[in-house]
């Protein structure tokens, strides 16, 4: 019998490696999802995407390494749109300039309503005159909080103390939130 997951994240962010590069998976190991998942092996899914269960009340349905050299663009964004679209809570870790498809699929979850978590890191070295949030980001953070009642900003000063608040957040849901 299948468990119905009380919260499903899926959580958005920029991957820093290749998998085309040799000694990937210790780059892949210091990614925050593999962090919360506990085993960079979670999340480097090249068959079988499925979800992976972080506690009894949230199942973390992506997203997962699984790109190969022969994948069609098509298909890597129509499972991520999915993984997105049946998420509950989208949770964003903003470190520097993301890339575009990271953008996109904040942007895909803030249309869709989704519960947004949004973990960004200040970063004073590119003071941003047009926010006071110190981080290449701002704009996609600013519009979300905007148009999107459920979306919570978190502030970081830096990657690890954005991971251990990330962790809290995961492992508070199913007591805190809904």
């Amino acid at each position: 019998m299948k468990k119905d997951f009380r919260y499903r994240i899926y959580c958005g962010g920029k991957f820093c490696f290749d998998c085309r590069e040799d000694g990937f998976e210790k780059r892949a190991s210091n990614d925050y999802r593999a962090i919360l998942l506990g085993d960079v092996a979670a999340m480097l899914k090249p068959g079988d995407i499925s979800c992976v269960s972080v506690n009894e009340d949230v199942l973390y349905v992506g997203p997962f390494y699984f790109e190969t050299e022969n994948m069609r663009a098509e298909e890597i964004i129509k499972c991520e749109m999915k993984m997105i679209e049946s998420c509950t809570d989208a949770i964003f870790l903003l470190d520097t300039a993301e890339c575009p498809g990271t953008i996109a699929e904040l942007m895909l979850a803030n249309s869709l309503g989704k519960r947004l978590h949004l973990f960004y890191i200040n970063s004073y070295e590119h003071t941003e005159t047009e926010s006071e949030m110190h981080t290449p980001c701002w704009y996609p953070l600013h519009f979300c909080a905007m148009t999107n009642l459920d979306a919570i900003l978190y502030p970081c000063p830096d990657f690890e103390v954005a991971v251990k608040k990330i962790q809290s957040i995961v492992r508070s849901l199913g007591k805190t939130i809904g």
